[in-house]
């Protein structure tokens, strides 16, 4: 009877443990975890909450092309997403911007996440650090690292990753000990949680415009043709000098690249000068113009703007409009506002009584009548137009 208790416990211990593999061979410590973890990595949809001693700290989520990410200790959160080629982020207050580098960097975080816990271990060149690993039934994964740090402190790293019944990853526990000192950090993941994109705007581009041939040689000749009253709209964009002109109601971007020496000449140029646009305007005249863009058919057409006249600004708002200025003096009454990057001013007739020496909001002028509207400048968002 006892010999026949032995031989069934040592059949119990056997079954027990052949699912169970342990190594200590970097080269195929390695390939066991990459094993392990390697359907974690094409997992989408996916979301991961990360926890630093036992406190959620992150949330992130991908569905495709698009994520989700919510840093919870710093108080902001934000998404990405993916349209017509175009890579988006739509930030805490949800403003919308192009950000390719936030976009591709975000892409990796499952895969920097599991470098960081299991993977990067192995790359340690450190003959003194030690590792093992463990497989236990391809449902738990556990890597040992021993260690000292640079301070000659020893140092116990603990990488526990689990799986459930279906074979996804659950769980990454690490944990790192030294001295008396514990830290944990552990990474929970689900696979059924779509992110859902709040509202948006993809906003209006200018990089596929018409280029034409130049109505200039060079600056001077347009500095010719401004008015005694009127400013020569210009700036200076990524090693461009980048000009707005109107030349007989048709609307072009001319421009010409610049090098440094003209840059430092333009900043040592006092502002407060009595003739500091003479000094500018003198500065830029030689520069010949090499490009040529004609954006009048992103203008909104004379047609277009007189059909508002007698609407209200609230009707340009409902339209897309934006307020973002205004002008008010003796009999003359302007607001100005913005569409698709491109501003307008609007002379208003105002709403009897109004009173012009309080506090007021872009919205009180809503009820103002559109007077006429003309095409008023570029915002530089919209610039260099390509």
């Amino acid at each position: 009877m006892k010999k026949l208790l032995i031989i069934l416990f040592s059949l119990l211990l056997l079954t027990a443990c052949a699912g169970t593999k342990t190594v200590t061979d970097k080269a195929e410590a390695k390939k066991m975890a990459e094993e392990f973890y390697d359907e974690l990595l094409a997992s989408d949809p996916i979301m991961m909450n990360s926890y630093f001693n036992d406190k959620l700290s992150t949330v992130f989520a991908k569905d495709k092309d698009k994520m989700y990410v919510d840093q919870i200790e710093a108080g902001y959160d934000y998404y990405m997403f993916m349209e017509n080629g175009k890579k988006y982020l739509i930030s805490s207050d949800r403003t919308l911007m192009e950000d390719e580098s936030m976009y591709d960097l975000s892409l990796n975080t499952i895969d920097m996440t599991l470098k960081m816990n299991v993977l990067g271990y192995f790359d340690v060149e450190d003959d003194s650090v030690k590792l093992s690993a463990t497989n236990k039934n391809d449902s738990e994964f556990v890597l040992t690292v021993d260690g000292k740090a640079a301070d000659g402190s020893s140092f116990t790293v603990t990488s526990t990753g689990l799986k459930d019944d279906a074979g996804q990853v659950t769980e990454i526990r690490n944990e790192i000990k030294s001295g008396d000192t514990t830290q944990k950090m552990s990474y929970m993941f689900t696979y059924d949680n779509p992110v859902e994109l709040p509202e948006y705007t993809i906003p209006v581009t200018y990089d596929n415009m018409p280029h034409v041939d130049s109505p200039y040689k060079t600056v001077g000749d347009i500095i010719k043709t401004l008015n005694p009253v009127e400013q020569l709209s210009y700036s200076f964009i990524n090693e461009e000098l980048i000009i707005i002109k109107n030349v007989n109601d048709k609307y072009y971007q001319l421009s010409a690249p610049i090098d440094q020496v003209l840059m430092d000449q333009y900043n040592s140029i006092d502002f407060m000068a009595d003739d500091y646009d003479k000094q500018i305007y003198d500065l830029i005249s030689g520069i010949e113009i090499k490009d040529c863009i004609d954006f009048t058919d992103a203008v909104l057409s004379k047609d277009v703007l007189a059909s508002y006249n007698g609407k209200t600004v609230g009707d340009l708002v409902n339209d897309g409009f934006e307020v973002n200025g205004w002008a008010f003096g003796e009999n003359e009454y302007y607001v100005y506002a913005v569409k698709d990057l491109l501003d307008y001013k609007v002379e208003v007739i105002p709403v009897e009584g109004f009173d012009f020496d309080a506090e007021f909001e872009y919205s009180d002028f809503n009820d103002f009548t559109v007077k006429n509207i003309v095409f008023e400048n570029v915002e530089p968002a919209a610039l260099p137009m390509r």
